[in-house]
């Protein structure tokens, strides 16, 4: 029972009747040794010692008469002197008769009396058992910890013979022991109590402060003579206490409270009682920590450990609540969905534990700045949820929105600096937006979360119904995507690298392609997304890793100097599917032979710099190649690049056409960070023999791009792979024109090796 509930409830019971015997003859008042005392002895004593001075003093007087008439002579003249003699004798065998039969008394007495106190004990025993046995009852039974407490104290009573028996409960925040159940004719004593566990307060040094603290049992079998109890000895007298006893309860390997009895006699706890005792206690502690984990385990059915804020679930019921009093009211609501920004990079870069204190952080802001009636949840890692009730208008609910997203972003401590928290969130409006139901609502604000990721930090985007249209569109995609591997619907094409100065090919990258049965021809920037958020991007980048190990197998048979590249996600690339794929037969052969790589783009490197450049480290230390590529358009420092095991740069076909027109500055600054690191470039996007000259002006000797070759089936690449006739690939109006003057040989490619080399491996272009 809470204190609340203690402090509003009367203390006083009805008083019980006495106990029943269990049986004749049982009880320390019957049996035939009952009345035996040793004032009984003593009375006994003297009765006996009189009775006998009468006889012998009786039979000496008469003896000299009732000798002469027997023999007929005369009486002894001497008479009076063994008169005399035998009055001696008589009282001195009347006195040790007397010491003898009070003796025997005393000890008859004593027989009788340990007898009953056996009995009387053994009745005790017998009654703790009846209640032990009931405490295991009531922990299978019972459900309530208030119940189970009040349970306890009831057997106690009624089965041990107690004038009170009661259970505290320590309250942790407040360093206090409160009565929270209690049973007994006594039990006005507790009024008001409340006994203190921290500090110096005496009232927190009698026996039940003293076993919470010790976690032990303390015992006082004679409370008007233990000099300790003098400060509640007036009080004991008071209601009829002469013993008490205070045993400890355990749940979960610590004390959270006390069972505390007292008896009306004193001498009452002997080993064996308190042995039982604390068995008892002991048990009631089992059924405490067994009820706790019970509400535990609820608890946290509907609330996140983490946040101690509601999950899915409960918030989604206090959604429908909500959604169904609309009707009544005339109001409106909202939900709001919050996405912590970059919590991944968070907990990547600065660890779980920081992680887990941004969230927290969030919680707290949250509830401060909720509303009266508002709720908030969190849904899951990073998303976070607010339910806004009693809205006049759907203005008022963007109006609350906007005065939460600008307290963002929240600075959260962390190893003595401050982790900046931006957020994203989208909205749904009830009724406007149609949903009856609190799943859809929540799944609508969802939406508007997910499609307001291209907007500012800080930012909400409300819900449309053209986002449902293209949500179910979406789900569409996805349904054919995991059908599409399956089905052998995806497929590779091949875009040639072709060296600058010769036209010769030097590479090729794999592009995914998608043909459709459903859907037709679908594009790899409608469908690659897609892959990435639902997880599928695993497989299928182990599918093309294996397909594109296959074909340049074959390829290299012919120009053993061929190199292909396949685009990896950062998804994929700390995933560990990505290293099980190198263990397929054709991947581990193409590696043994050389030429392979993947292709990196600098944005999804910076999510987790480090992880990547442990996995890149160990993918180079395996045989693959790896290319930077749209290089140019992320962080691009030198710094930066020299920290990563990095092979190849590619420029962002963005910079081509603009070193077309001689605005190649940005051009010649990649060219030449990648000639101080070693790393040969390849340029992407070339259009036109233009751009090639360009290029080749700025030392640029390798380049990729729809003049030099579009993406082609693999049979289309080996026919010209195999075609020696072919000496320049040029699918434009102009081939690549030598330069004037001798041309530099092309730079190798270095051949990934365990360590990173700081000179490239010599490998002549084909």
């Amino acid at each position: 029972m809470e204190p609340a509930a203690l402090r509003a409830r009367p203390l006083r019971r009805p008083a019980r009747g006495p106990v029943p015997d269990s049986g004749p003859n049982t009880g320390p008042n019957t049996g035939p040794g009952a009345g035996w005392s040793p004032s009984a002895a003593e009375a006994f004593a003297r009765r006996a010692t009189l009775a006998y001075l009468l006889l012998a003093g009786g039979w000496t007087a008469s003896a000299d008469r009732l000798l002469g008439l027997l023999t007929g002579g005369a009486p002894d003249p001497t008479g009076l002197v063994r008169h005399s003699a035998g009055a001696l004798f008589v009282a001195l065998s009347v006195l040790l008769v007397h010491l003898a039969l009070r003796r025997q008394g005393r000890a008859l007495a004593a027989a009788h009396a340990g007898l009953a106190a056996s009995r009387a004990q053994g009745q005790r025993l017998l009654r703790l058992h009846q209640a032990l046995s009931g405490i295991h009852g009531a922990i299978l039974r019972l459900r309530d910890r208030d119940r189970l407490l009040q349970e306890a104290c009831r057997l106690a009573v009624a089965q041990g013979g107690f004038r009170l028996a009661w259970i505290g409960l320590v309250d942790p925040d407040e360093g206090v022991l409160r009565p929270a159940a209690w049973d007994g004719p006594a039990a006005p004593y507790l009024q008001g109590l409340a006994i203190p566990l921290r500090g110096q307060d005496h009232r927190g040094r009698g026996p039940t402060g003293r076993a919470v603290r010790e976690d032990r049992s303390v015992v006082c079998n004679d409370i008007l003579a233990d000099p300790a109890m003098a400060p509640w000895r007036e009080r004991a007298r008071e209601f009829g206490f002469r013993s008490s006893a205070a045993l400890p309860l355990r749940a979960e390997g610590r004390v959270v409270g006390a069972l505390n009895l007292y008896a009306p006699e004193p001498g009452f706890f002997h080993r064996e009682e308190l042995r039982l005792l604390e068995d008892l206690a002991a048990d009631i502690g089992l059924g405490l920590a067994y009820l706790e984990k019970a509400r535990r385990l609820e608890y946290l059915s509907h609330h996140d450990p983490v946040t101690e804020l509601p999950n899915r679930s409960l918030f989604e019921d206090r959604v429908q609540q909500a959604l169904a009093r609309l009707g009544h009211t005339g109001r409106r609501a909202a939900v709001v969905v919050l996405d912590v920004h970059q919590f991944r990079r968070i907990t990547d870069t600065h660890g779980r534990q920081v992680g887990d204190r941004v969230l927290q952080a969030m919680a707290r802001h949250l509830r401060r700045c909720l509303r009266d009636g508002d709720s908030v949840a969190h849904l899951g890692r990073n998303e976070f949820a607010l339910l806004l009730v009693d809205l006049a208008r759907d203005e008022d609910a963007a109006r609350v929105v906007q005065e939460l997203l600008a307290t963002f972003p929240l600075q959260v401590p962390c190893h003595g600096e401050t982790v900046p928290v931006h957020v994203r969130a989208g909205a749904s409006l009830a009724p406007g937006s149609g949903a009856r139901q609190a799943a859809a609502l929540v799944r609508q604000a969802e939406l508007a979360l997910y499609n307001g990721r291209g907007r500012p930090l800080n930012t909400c985007t409300f819900f449309t119904a053209q986002m449902d249209a293209e949500a179910r569109e979406r789900q569409r995609l996805v349904q054919e995507l995991h059908r599409a591997l399956e089905a052998g619907e995806l497929q590779l094409r091949f875009q040639p690298v072709v060296a600058l100065a010769t036209g010769e090919p030097w590479g090729a990258e794999a592009l995914l392609r998608w043909h459709s049965a459903a859907l037709g021809e679908v594009p790899p920037q409608r469908f690659v997304p897609v892959a990435e958020e639902t997880g599928l991007i695993v497989p299928i980048g182990a599918w093309v890793l294996e397909e594109a190990a296959r074909r340049l197998l074959a390829w290299r048979a012919r120009r053993p100097t061929f190199r292909l590249s396949v685009n990896v996600s950062a998804q994929q690339l700390l995933d560990d599917g990505l290293l099980e794929a190198l263990e397929r037969p054709a991947v581990r052969q193409a590696l043994e032979a050389g030429g392979l790589g993947l292709e990196i783009t600098e944005t999804s490197l910076i999510g987790n710099l480090e992880r990547a450049a442990e996995v890149l480290a160990e993918l180079r230390g395996r045989g693959l190649a790896v290319y930077l590529d749209d290089f140019g358009t992320g962080y691009s420092s030198l710094a930066y690049l020299d920290r990563l095991p990095v092979d190849l740069l590619k420029i962002d076909r963005s910079f081509v056409p603009a070193a077309a027109r001689g605005q190649d500055s940005l051009v010649r600054g990649i060219l030449g960070l990648a000639g101080a690191l070693g790393l040969p470039v390849i340029a992407e996007g070339i259009e036109s023999a233009e751009q090639i000259r360009a290029l080749r002006r700025l030392g640029c000797r390798l380049g990729q791009g729809y003049h030099l070759g579009r993406p082609m089936p693999a049979e289309a690449l080996a026919d010209r792979l195999a075609d020696r006739r072919t000496d320049r690939w040029d699918d434009g109006p102009q081939g690549p024109q030598a330069a004037e003057g001798t041309e530099p040989s092309e730079p190798p490619l270095p051949e990934p090796a365990s360590e990173p080399s700081s000179e490239p491996v010599s490998e002549p272009l084909a």
